[in-house]
């Protein structure tokens, strides 16, 4: 099983039920299973201004499953749960990003690996740091711990929670 992590966002209707059914979908998907979630942050959209706050959290998972198969399997659990790709930048109900798939590295036009901006969004780096503070980015080699550091304007990523039991798959820890 290979250690991987998908990024979590909600800006749009009822965001912290949307990310639970993900982490619930997450665990549905086959050969794979989840280890671990963050806690729940909030974060100023990127993309068309006006936008409401995202709810971000990171899952962490073992997979059995290839990068570009899990990629398949997230981009159906974001339509099956209500996010049509429709361009970039918009709100959306759920966004679903694979950040990491063990120390995989992709450069194709479906994947990339680590997944681009994952090692400057606080809104990635702030939850990864909570649940794997010594994860190396395979295309930096930095910690996550280090990557987040020094960093002393968090103000645009701001705790909001953390996921009930019931919230949350049995098989995980949070």
């Amino acid at each position: 099983m290979t250690r991987a992590f998908v990024g979590l966002g909600s800006n749009r209707g009822e965001r912290r039920v949307h990310l639970a059914r993900a982490l619930a979908g997450l665990n549905a998907i086959s050969d794979t299973r989840l280890l671990q979630v963050s806690s729940l942050f909030e974060s100023d959209p990127m993309g068309e201004p006006g936008q409401p706050p995202y709810l971000n959290a990171v899952a962490a998972v073992g997979t059995g499953l290839s990068p570009e198969a899990l990629l398949k399997e997230l981009l159906g659990l974001e339509r099956e749960l209500g996010r049509p790709r429709r361009g970039r930048g918009g709100p959306r109900a759920l966004d679903l990003d694979l950040l990491y798939h063990g120390g995989a590295r992709r450069e194709t036009a479906e994947l990339r690996l680590p997944h681009p901006g994952s090692t400057e969004r606080l809104f990635v780096l702030v939850p990864m740091v909570e649940i794997a503070p010594g994860w190396k980015d395979p295309r930096t080699g930095l910690r996550m711990d280090v990557l987040l550091g020094g960093r002393q304007h968090l103000e645009s990523v701001r705790f909001a929670g953390r996921f009930g039991p019931h919230e949350v798959c049995e098989t995980s820890s949070s």
